[in-house]
């Protein structure tokens, strides 16, 4: 296996479909297939210094600063989505002369190569995808919550204010009412035994 390659580069620049100036990032060389990385945002190379030397020591590689962040410029319109992340990554090939990669991501990095694979799926020999989800709306997150699924965080930060709130919580615990407003809860069932709950409470 040769040996190790070195990460260092100077950024070159390129313009994208919509005028953005974007850094792009190349180093390693060979004739392996190349390697295109697709950073999570505001990261740079550091976080692949343990892996990326050995895979540039026989392949060339490429990378790009994603619009508006680090040295790349502020973006030339209103995008900042997956697709606009994607169209940058291709002129940062288009400007490297490569048309087909090894594609590489991390983290929300991962919506951008999920994005490039599906708009040049014939540019995307291979595709890995490191600690990654395409991720959803807010809404969509708040509406699919199951709140019992909330209960061990909930305990494991309660436990931290026993001695504050540990009094509020035994009244509560120890009024009458406990089973009825566990019953009128939703967080039983109708068949539920509340009376065991309540004691399990106390």
């Amino acid at each position: 296996m040769p040996a190790p390659a070195s990460l260092d580069h100077i950024p070159e620049f390129v313009r994208s479909f919509d005028g953005t100036r974007i850094a792009v990032r190349r180093l390693g060389s060979g004739d392996r297939l190349p390697l295109l990385i697709a950073n999570a945002v505001g990261a740079n190379l550091a976080v692949w210094r343990r892996v990326l030397p050995a895979l540039v020591a026989d392949r060339p590689a490429v990378t790009w600063d994603l619009r508006g962040l680090l040295e790349s410029g502020e973006p030339a319109s209103d995008r900042i989505d997956p697709g606009a992340h994607a169209e940058d990554a291709m002129a940062a090939l288009d400007a490297s002369g490569i048309e087909r990669v090894v594609l590489a991501s991390w983290s929300n990095g991962s919506r951008i190569a999920l994005e490039i694979s599906a708009r040049y799926p014939e540019r995307v020999a291979r595709l890995a995808i490191v600690c990654g989800g395409y991720g959803h709306s807010p809404a969509r997150l708040f509406t699919r919550l199951e709140p019992f699924s909330l209960l061990p965080t909930a305990a494991g930060v309660a436990k931290h204010f026993s001695s504050l709130f540990g009094g509020v919580l035994r009244s509560i615990a120890g009024r009458r009412e406990i089973s009825a407003l566990i019953r009128h809860s939703g967080l039983v069932a109708a068949s539920a035994d509340v009376v065991a709950l309540a004691d399990l409470l106390r």
